[in-house]
C-alpha cells in the first residue's frame, strides 16, 4: 500500500457547497478510476463557512481507492 506523505492534490470537488473531495494520487497515476487514491472529504459548516471536520475514506491516508467513487465511500477520522 502507498500512504500519502505531503502528496499534492490532484483533484478537488466542491460539490453542493457544504462538502469539498480532495484527492491525492499515487505517483504516476492518472486514472480517475485507478484504486490508487487517498481521498479527504472536508465538511463545512453553514454558518460559520469554516471547515468543521476533515475525513478520510475507512479513516486510512492511504492510496487504495478510486476518485470515482469518492462519494459511495465510508469517511471518518484518521486514528
Amino acid at each position: 500500500m502507498i500512504y500519502v506523505s505531503k502528496g499534492v492534490c490532484a483533484r478537488i470537488d466542491p460539490t453542493d457547497g457544504s462538502v469539498i473531495y480532495r484527492g491525492y494520487p499515487a505517483a504516476g497515476t492518472t486514472s480517475e478510476v485507478a484504486p490508487s487514491w487517498a481521498i479527504s472529504r472536508q465538511t463545512i459548516d453553514s454558518v460559520s463557512g469554516v471547515i468543521s471536520q476533515e475525513e478520510w475514506v475507512n479513516g486510512r491516508l492511504e492510496c487504495a481507492y478510486k476518485w470515482c467513487s469518492r462519494a459511495d465511500y465510508t469517511y471518518s477520522i484518521p486514528k
